[in-house]
């Protein structure tokens, strides 16, 4: 399990740091997963899980398509 808190400088330490973060980046990088095949999470607030059914091939797809989102918002 783990998370993304994105906008904010330092790792959140509380809640608060939590809801300071940049959730309309979250959700362009969802949509853009989304376009690309990957499911994740909708709420920028709840983890994403990993399970042992997702394989290394898996992992990679998600990571690549991370990537090609994330070059896409910087344009």
């Amino acid at each position: 399990m783990f998370s993304f808190v994105l906008g904010i400088g330092q790792p959140p330490i509380e809640y608060r740091d939590v809801i300071r973060a940049d959730f309309e980046l979250y959700e362009k990088i969802h949509a853009g997963l989304h376009l690309r095949g990957i499911e994740c999470e909708l709420d920028g607030k709840e983890p994403w899980f990993l399970c042992e059914a997702h394989s290394e091939v898996d992992v990679d797809e998600t990571l690549f398509a991370l990537r090609d989102t994330l070059k896409e918002l910087r344009q």
